[in-house]
């Protein structure tokens, strides 16, 4: 402090030197405390440095790969703020880490995305799915498992397996859902079926027909797209390995895969199907079987994807049930917390940012909580 005084009074130009770097530290400070944005934004590069902070996701990526599985609260947000963004989270960055040091020529592991409602696990795996779509990798994404058991409009018996229920009209609109985010891609793999399918006695799809042609065949007869969606999981689970293309299933709210549909049964109307009896269920469990190789399976477990008498807790043992959980070990658990300050602090910063909260007494609050 003396040595600084002296200084000061033998050099005059030093007192505005001074200042300007006081000022320059306040500011500098001032910054650190409003960062609620990263410009890094591509989500190989998130680590830990970049977590409580929002990336931007450019339009064409938030159109091919976050169309469907986000609330419509965050597409409302989107629209209004013209752009999308996610915020940068420990889950994400863990499980993006651990898909990084994989080994895919081993069985595929599964992740499993847990927390309480709301968490955010479904923003978790989206920032995931960015990752697999920007490295090039096949997804399969189911946006709410839940769907098939509660909002069918169209149920047929299967045409392939007696006992078994067909969605065609759910069957169809999954498979345009897959091929639009997978278009170039398919289109650069130019997959072609390894097995012969019998489709009815006049029609079918010969080994070499390409994956292409058997979805257009599905999407033209739509009485066929549940047997046409297998067909091409099974191609997709066979043909990943040897053909060197890597494939992320992923499904929010997994554990409705084991749970009761509303669908009655006919002999007995007061009971229900159970989601395993639906053909699109059944293909997609075998998707998240690890008897397959070059590719990740990755799940949210969401009691909200539960009866209602299922619902107490959001730990994956209870919310799978025995079957569930069994069919799924071995498996990484991945926790999904709350917001913490740091993060809470971010969000209301960024909706203050986008005038989503205009209100002065919302920048009064924000500054006293940052002191």
């Amino acid at each position: 402090m003396c040595s600084a005084a002296r200084e000061d009074r033998a050099t005059p130009g030093t007192r505005e030197s001074l200042a300007q770097q006081f000022s320059k530290a306040i500011d500098s400070h001032h910054q650190r405390r409003q960062i609620f944005r990263t410009t890094e934004n591509d989500p190989a590069n998130h680590t830990e440095h970049h977590e409580g902070m929002f990336y931007t996701v450019p339009p064409e990526h938030f159109h091919q790969w976050m169309r469907k599985g986000l609330t419509v609260n965050m597409y409302r947000m989107a629209n209004a703020f013209n752009e999308s963004s996610l915020m940068v989270r420990r889950p994400a960055t863990e499980l993006i880490g651990y898909l990084q040091m994989a080994e895919y020529t081993m069985p595929v592991i599964r992740y499993l995305l847990y927390g309480e409602y709301g968490s955010g696990k479904s923003t978790s795996l989206a920032h995931v799915m960015h990752y697999c779509g920007t490295q090039g990798w096949l997804i399969l994404h189911v946006p709410w498992g839940a769907f098939f058991n509660r909002y069918s409009r169209d149920v047929q018996p299967s045409v392939y397996r007696p006992g078994r229920l067909d969605q065609p009209l759910e069957a169809a609109e999954w498979m345009t859902y897959f091929r639009q985010m997978n278009e170039s891609l398919l289109t650069q793999l130019n997959i072609k079926v390894q097995h012969k399918y019998v489709w009815n006695k006049r029609e079918s799809a010969e080994v070499g027909t390409p994956l292409a042609e058997v979805m257009e065949f599905g999407l033209a007869r739509v009485k066929y797209a549940a047997d046409v969606v297998g067909a091409v999981l099974k191609e997709i689970r066979l043909q990943a390995a040897p053909q060197g293309f890597k494939v992320l299933m992923a499904v929010d709210g997994v554990n409705a895969f084991w749970s009761t549909t509303n669908i009655k049964v006919e002999d007995d109307r007061t009971k229900r199907h159970n989601a395993g009896n639906l053909s699109l269920v059944h293909h997609f469990k075998k998707m998240i079987r690890s008897d397959w190789s070059n590719g990740a399976v990755i799940g949210t477990v969401d009691a909200y994807a539960n009866d209602e008498d299922q619902r107490e807790s959001y730990l994956p043992r209870y919310v799978l049930g025995k079957e569930g959980f069994e069919w799924l070990d071995p498996h990484i658990p991945i926790y999904v917390p709350n917001y913490s300050e740091k993060e809470a602090l971010s969000c209301l910063q960024y909706y203050i940012d986008r005038k989503w909260l205009q209100n002065p007494k919302c920048k009064v609050a924000l500054s006293r909580l940052q002191k």
